[in-house]
């Protein structure tokens, strides 16, 4: 199974902090996938710097490409508000649906 890592902080003050930076959450996902005997990592996108409201982050723009384009199979976050505060609206998103 090919596995996307995302990871976000949304201030540069999250991303010093060791247990929280995207390098934390990476590799807390890694030790996740190793866990794992189906998965491989296909790619890891990250998003520092940027909040969770915003949906045009590049690092999320690439990975619903990606997504569209059927290169992952799944997602791995370190928390789910990584991804987005209002979930639906990445699903919406990503399906083109309009709310």
């Amino acid at each position: 199974m090919k596995c996307a890592i995302y990871t976000r902080v949304s201030t540069d003050i999250q991303a010093e902090k060791e247990f929280s930076s995207c390098e934390a959450q990476e590799e807390k996902i890694r030790a996740f996938i190793k866990s794992q005997n189906n998965c491989r990592v296909f790619k890891v996108y990250s998003g520092p710097g940027f909040t969770g409201v915003n949906l045009n982050r590049p690092a999320l723009q690439e990975l619903l490409e990606d997504i569209k384009q059927g290169k992952i199979d799944i997602v791995l976050v370190s928390y789910s508000s990584v991804l987005k505060r209002d979930y639906g609206m990445v699903v919406s998103h990503h399906l083109g649906i309009r709310q």
